[in-house]
């Protein structure tokens, strides 16, 4: 529940604050996660008009042993968090709610976590590799925040996701290739769970969630420095071709 509080009420606490000011900010990006959608395991394309996992889920409880509990849990939390701007919303302040992405950084993250493995040569798909992760590259997020300032037309939730999801077999074999590293194997859903944690490793790699950035690209026209994984996974790995 730490989580959760640390998120909520720190943001409510936040707009009651510029909302009492005489002269409060025009603008207020505030984070949230594509983790709001939950596990789509149909594959369905999810827009920033999709609805909420968290409307029809069991309320989150430490002690369940439901295996959608953190899926659960992490869309209940992004609703929340996007819930606690209202506040800022009613003193007249345009608040954009971005819903984040798999965030690709070689120094942090779940990228930084997996290429050990990977570079020893233990790299491969996770489960059956189906399932699809909504990533973003960190200059495109950089850049996200920056144009959600700039552009007035922005408001309201945001999906900050490169224009093309990938499955975790493709993302896989994509990384081997950036890396010149095989991924033969198929890592069993326990491993990874050891690894990263359950509930990391259910709410970001075993879930499925195929987030499009509609508002980005057919309402404001952003422009992604790295629209595809390959040349993301390059850059931030500096493994350009020349």
């Amino acid at each position: 529940m730490r989580i959760l509080e640390s998120r909520v009420n720190t943001t409510r606490s936040l707009c009651k604050d510029l909302a009492s000011l005489d002269k409060p900010p025009k603008i207020l990006v505030s984070a949230s996660a594509t983790g709001y959608y939950g596990d789509r395991k149909n594959n369905e394309v999810l827009t920033e008009d999709s609805s909420t996992s968290s409307t029809n889920a069991v309320p989150y409880s430490s002690s369940s042993s439901n295996n959608n509990n953190s899926v659960d849990f992490l869309s209940e939390v992004s609703s929340q968090w996007e819930e606690a701007t209202q506040i800022a919303k009613q003193a007249g302040i345009r608040v954009v709610n971005l819903r984040i992405g798999v965030v690709l950084s070689a120094s942090g993250g779940i990228l930084a976590k997996i290429l050990t493995p990977l570079k020893m040569g233990f790299g491969g798909k996770i489960g059956r590799g189906n399932q699809y992760i909504s990533w973003i590259a960190l200059d495109d997020l950089l850049g996200i925040i920056l144009h959600a300032i700039a552009d007035e037309s922005l408001v309201g939730p945001i999906n900050a996701v490169a224009p093309n999801p990938v499955t975790n077999a493709d993302f896989t074999k994509i990384l081997g290739k950036v890396l010149s590293r095989p991924t033969i194997f198929s890592i069993p859903k326990s491993i990874i769970r050891a690894v990263l944690g359950k509930e990391l490793a259910d709410a970001i790699i075993l879930s499925s969630i195929k987030v499009m950035p509609t508002r980005l690209t057919e309402t404001s026209n952003y422009q992604f420095r790295f629209p595809y994984l390959e040349e993301a996974l390059r850059h931030t790995l500096g493994k350009n071709t020349v």
